[in-house]
């Protein structure tokens, strides 16, 4: 590209950024399944520039990375967590211990749907037990049966 035409692209682009925003927003949507691909495809080709890309903007801005991860995961903005969090008194659902790093969003993983915020052990609990009540009631049960063995 000539110098000439360079500055005729840069100049053209900063006058029309809005309208060229509005078509990329309207072909991303019209386009869903073939962006993501192709972004798919580029970050596997990429993948360490990618996580070392992450690891610094993660330093860099932790609060604009937290709100854009519980956006594009949960559908959450950081006001719905921490209403979520003021609901649950601070305190993890499950165990109720206030938790001194971020609670984790508990979700279902068929529907999507977030259900609560808990602490790191109860997550990875409910998850060791794949989201199964019957799992849990049996689990519960035999440690009730091993507490009234013991003693």
């Amino acid at each position: 590209m000539t110098p000439g035409r360079q500055e005729y692209s840069r100049r053209y682009y900063a006058e029309h950024r809005e309208e060229r925003q509005e078509y990329q927003r309207r072909y991303s949507a019209e386009h869903r399944e073939e962006v993501a691909a192709r972004h798919e495809k580029y970050r596997a080709a990429h993948l360490e520039q990618y996580r070392k890309y992450r690891r610094t903007a993660y330093a860099k801005c932790p609060k604009t990375m937290r709100a854009w991860h519980l956006k594009k995961q949960y559908n959450l903005t950081l006001e719905d967590y921490d209403l979520m969090l003021t609901g649950q008194a601070g305190a993890c659902a499950v165990c109720g211990n206030l938790d001194k790093n971020t609670l984790h969003v508990d979700h279902d993983h068929i529907t999507g749907k977030v259900r609560w915020l808990l602490c790191s052990g109860c997550n990875r609990g409910l998850g060791g037990f794949r989201d199964d009540p019957d799992l849990l009631r049996r689990a519960a049960a035999m440690l009730e049966d091993w507490g009234k063995a013991r003693g």
